[in-house]
């Protein structure tokens, strides 16, 4: 087995004995491979959905303000991706849903049955959305081989018992598909997550996100990373698909769209947009001043 769970407003990384095999072998014989974010042991791809499909049903116990998050967080995937969520509790590889202690998810799929657990405080749909990223193959985005170029990992603040959550993860067990670190998305952890004396467990080394790690909302970073992982690029022939400006790829349900970053739109990303992410930066040193969009997180995500 492997999961993530969640104590409170934190959430643990839990590998099966296969998992934690592969990754001790990794760390003991670094062979410079690429690293990876998304899940991706010996296995792959049978730890992707079968015909990109996400089979789930609702164990009897599950609330109706949980069914109605798990759909909109598994419309919100699938909106943007090839990955279809289908409720059906007949299908071989299925995901049950059920009240259990705290928020937690297998990492891909498994093979049969697997759970995943929306307890009390896990009824937001952010909080349900990551868990569904669990789901579908992500990592947390802190566990990235190249945090550190990125962010202080501060490992005196941390629980000693979550120590181990902070992990980077190996050339067997993840993969960036060439994507930048993305400090502000659904899997990213808060800055004081599984601190014991409330001081940061981690610091961006850009000064600019300090108060932007993690978020309840799905980022553009992350819809191209699995839409990569699930190969839903090879949906869209590039003799027929739209050019796409500013970074977007073409849509992989239609391929004449575009999905487009934060701050563009636009049927080919070419519109600037009003948004909600931003920077003011003011001339001259010690009077300029910065100010960043801070992700409100009030639903106990991390």
């Amino acid at each position: 087995m492997s999961f993530v769970c969640t104590k409170g407003a934190h959430q643990q990384v839990l590998h099966s004995r296969k998992q934690a095999n592969e990754i001790v072998e990794d760390i003991e014989d670094e062979s410079g491979r690429i690293k990876r974010q998304a899940y991706r042991d010996q296995k792959y791809p049978r730890t992707i959905w079968a015909n990109n499909t996400v089979n789930y049903y609702f164990h009897w116990d599950t609330t109706n303000k949980v069914k109605r998050a798990f759909r909109k967080g598994a419309g919100l995937w699938q909106k943007d991706t090839c990955i279809d969520f289908v409720e059906d509790n007949s299908a071989y590889d299925r995901i049950r849903v059920f009240r259990g202690e705290g928020c937690w998810s297998y990492i891909g799929r498994v093979s049969g049955e697997q759970g995943m657990s929306l307890g009390n405080g896990c009824e937001s749909v952010g909080t349900v959305a990551h868990e569904i990223g669990h789901a579908i193959g992500f990592w947390h985005t802190q566990s990235r081989h190249d945090r550190d170029q990125f962010i202080t990992f501060n490992a005196h603040n941390v629980k000693r018992d979550w120590l181990d959550q902070f992990a980077r993860q190996t050339t067997h067990t993840n993969d960036n598909y060439g994507i930048t670190y993305d400090y502000g998305n659904i899997m990213h952890y808060s800055a004081n997550s599984a601190s014991w004396n409330g001081q940061p467990t981690m610091i961006p080394n850009d000064p600019k996100y300090v108060e932007t790690l993690g978020s309840p909302i799905i980022s553009f970073y992350e819809l191209l990373m699995i839409n990569k992982h699930y190969g839903c690029d090879k949906n869209c022939k590039p003799d027929e698909s739209a050019k796409c400006k500013n970074g977007g790829f073409p849509h992989p349900r239609n391929c004449k769209t575009c999905v487009c970053p934060s701050g563009y739109g636009g049927t080919l990303c070419g519109r600037r947009e009003s948004i909600c992410d931003y920077i003011i930066s003011v001339p001259g040193g010690n009077g300029g001043k910065r100010k960043v969009r801070t992700a409100n997180e009030d639903d106990g995500l991390l």
